[in-house]
């Protein structure tokens, strides 16, 4: 009896397998057992998404390259402080008066902080009218990559300090220049003094763009933004300041690390007078 049920299981069960309509049990792949991710996980999934993959790559090095390509190159000029040298010059009649000996402070450390203060940046921003600049390459309607607007290619910049916050669209046809704001627009020939509102300008000769794109910035956001750009380093075991900056102009950098090493020589200067 046991054999003949035993047999006859066996027969069913054989039967069942040979129906068409069934599924043979799913065979769990090796590849894939165990805990954690492995690299084949990965290499299997980067399979069966291999569109989506490939978009998604070629998306990251097209954003990445336009980056890259589209960020402006930067330069840097250096101007150098001596201030012993420059207290002798400056009281060269009382040379041999005596001098405190108790002093605590460091004079090198003070000029330092003198030179980084937002007072005398801010003065320097003022002067060479840093408030004036152009439009991030991303920004919505800035020229697109490849037109970027030439370094330098704004001369003789002046911003009054009360000049509002605003946004300037230059044009340039083949003659002239044409400005627009909020405030209102006006035109001027190439090498001729553009002023609009509390702006002033001039562009000396035609540029390689049809456009460009400028803002004036908030002052304090201005000092700010020269603060990033400027070093101001004493050489150990000397009296000398190297006064460092960087900026997309070169001479600009330049006009900007010569201009405030003059306006704290002034100040300077005008202590020593007061002292001596």
């Amino acid at each position: 009896m046991r054999d003949r049920r035993t047999g006859s299981r066996a027969q069913d069960f054989a039967a069942m397998e040979a129906m068409p309509g069934s599924r043979p049990s799913a065979v769990p792949d090796p590849a894939l057992q165990g805990e954690g991710i492995t690299p084949l996980h990965l290499i299997r999934a980067v399979r069966e998404n291999l569109a989506l993959f490939l978009i998604v790559a070629g998306l990251t090095l097209s954003v990445t390259a336009l980056m890259v390509v589209g960020s402006p190159s930067k330069y840097g000029a250096r101007s150098v402080i001596r201030i012993a040298g420059e207290r002798r010059t400056l009281t060269s009649e009382v040379e041999d008066a005596p001098q405190p000996q108790d002093r605590q402070a460091d004079p090198l450390l003070s000029a330092v902080q003198v030179l980084s203060s937002r007072t005398l940046v801010g003065a320097v921003v003022d002067s060479l009218g840093l408030r004036f600049e152009p439009a991030p390459l991303y920004t919505l309607g800035s020229p697109v990559i490849g037109r970027r607007f030439p370094a330098g290619g704004f001369q003789q910049v002046t911003v009054a300090p009360g000049a509002p916050v605003d946004t300037i669209l230059f044009q340039f046809t083949k003659y002239s220049v044409l400005a627009r704001s909020r405030g209102g627009e006006t035109d001027a020939g190439f090498g001729e003094r553009l002023r609009l509102g509390s702006i002033g300008v001039t562009v000396p000769e035609p540029p390689p763009v049809g456009y460009t794109i400028v803002v004036v910035q908030p002052r304090d956001v201005a000092i700010d933004n020269a603060l990033e750009r400027l070093k101001v380093v004493p050489r150990p075991g000397t009296d000398v300041i190297d006064v460092k900056y960087v900026d997309s102009d070169p001479a600009r950098a330049q006009q900007f690390a010569n201009h405030l090493a003059r306006l704290f020589q002034l100040a300077n200067g005008h202590s020593a007078q007061e002292q001596s």
